[in-house]
């Protein structure tokens, strides 16, 4: 059997947000065909035995290397040599950690490909024998850029361009050292695919095999229970869900009826507040497991309206059959979804989500939902090899 290295710069557990839920379906895919030597670099806390079990289980040899969280006064000091020598932020990244990797590598792996996972984990990049192979779960200064329009501040708006600028050249400079890039939604990097067909390869379908308890769509609460899950310290989430309270709750036809979960980690306390403040509102942060709240809730609601990649929570909730209403933008790189309708002005949302009141209409899209998640993974079966063969 071939080998693989896998370098990921996230910890795998809990699977609580979109790209661990992708890393990790990802590596358990590719184990199956290849040997995997993962090294992981995790900022938060330490493996528990349990969860190195099932790390375990989907590789045949794990280096992992705790990254220091920075003081207060490092960050602080960082940012402001960002800003002074107008350099790209880099988060944790420090020069004596691309040694881990490098004796990591050196260690007589008898590998083919090295898989990196997203930009953050590229940062620790150094030059090796390997074909080089970088998956762009999205495209991170779109994502940034995004945000300018959040902030009134001049000064504000001119640091994020300018780290827009500094990210766009480092993805410029980071894909010219890889001999493929895989990337997940076709509006990210066209230019480049065009220029570089047989380089940049669109992950047309998604590696992900969700296992989870049967969703039971006939419940006889009192309320209809919407939900959002996401993780709520990234900025189209809290532009999602900002709009939504803002815009969307507010209007809804017999707003008493309704009760709204936001499920996510790490959310910020300006959020936190808001959603203290308001009824029919209920706040779930950094929870060991998503599922119950999937199999407790009646409508997913995802109003996302910015971004780069694509939502991995569309694919979560259809593997359930749970009915959604969501924005077009949310839906971008799935296709065949026109069974549901996209909603992006707060008056559409809110009459689509009043609609699936009816639990007959619930029942119709339940079908129609999971006819197309086990279309979707039926066809999956060749993305990986497509991807992987260079």
């Amino acid at each position: 059997m071939e080998s693989i290295i896998y370098v990921t710069s996230r910890r795998l557990f809990p699977l609580d947000s979109g790209d661990k839920i992708l890393t990790y379906n990802i590596i358990k895919r590719l184990s199956k065909i290849y040997d995997i030597y993962l090294f992981n670099y995790n900022k938060e806390s330490k493996y528990t035995k349990e969860e190195i079990l099932k790390i375990n289980d989907i590789s045949t040899k794990f280096k992992t290397v705790e990254l220091i969280n920075l003081s207060r006064m490092k960050y602080f000091l960082k940012i402001l040599k960002v800003i002074l020598f107008n350099k790209r932020y880099a988060g944790n990244f420090d020069e004596r950690y691309k040694q881990d990797l490098k004796k990591f590598l050196d260690s007589n792996l008898n590998a083919k490909y090295i898989v990196w996972d997203h930009e953050r984990s590229s940062s620790f990049f150094s030059s090796n024998k390997f074909i080089n192979v970088l998956i762009e779960h999205n495209n991170e200064a779109n994502t940034m850029e995004g945000r300018i329009k959040k902030f009134n501040n001049p000064l504000i708006k001119s640091l994020i361009r300018k780290q827009v600028q500094h990210n766009k050249r480092y993805i410029k400079s980071n894909h010219k050292r890889m001999d493929r890039i895989i990337y997940l939604n076709d509006n990210d990097f066209s230019d480049e695919s065009q220029r570089q067909p047989n380089k940049y390869v669109l992950m047309d379908k998604l590696l992900i095999d969700f296992e989870h308890s049967s969703y039971n769509l006939t419940k006889n609460s009192k309320k209809i229970k919407l939900l959002f899950v996401g993780s709520l310290d990234w900025y189209p989430n809290i532009d999602a869900i900002e709009w939504f309270l803002d815009k969307i709750f507010p209007i809804l036809k017999n707003k008493d009826l309704y009760h709204f979960d936001v499920v996510g980690r790490n959310p910020s306390k300006k959020l936190m507040q808001k959603i203290n403040t308001l009824s029919n509102v209920t706040l779930y942060s950094n929870v060991p497991s998503i599922e119950e709240y999937y199999l407790n809730t009646d409508i997913v609601v995802i109003p996302i309206r910015s971004g780069s990649g694509i939502n991995i929570k569309v694919l979560e909730a259809l593997s359930y059959g749970i009915p959604i209403v969501m924005t077009t933008f949310a839906m971008r790189g799935y296709d065949g979804l026109n069974f549901i309708q996209g909603a992006d002005t707060p008056e559409l949302f809110s009459d689509n989500i009043n609609k699936l009141m009816d639990i007959n209409n619930r029942k119709n899209l339940f079908e129609k939902e999971l006819l197309y998640y086990d279309t979707y993974q039926e066809n999956s079966s060749e993305t990986l090899k497509s991807i992987f063969d260079i």
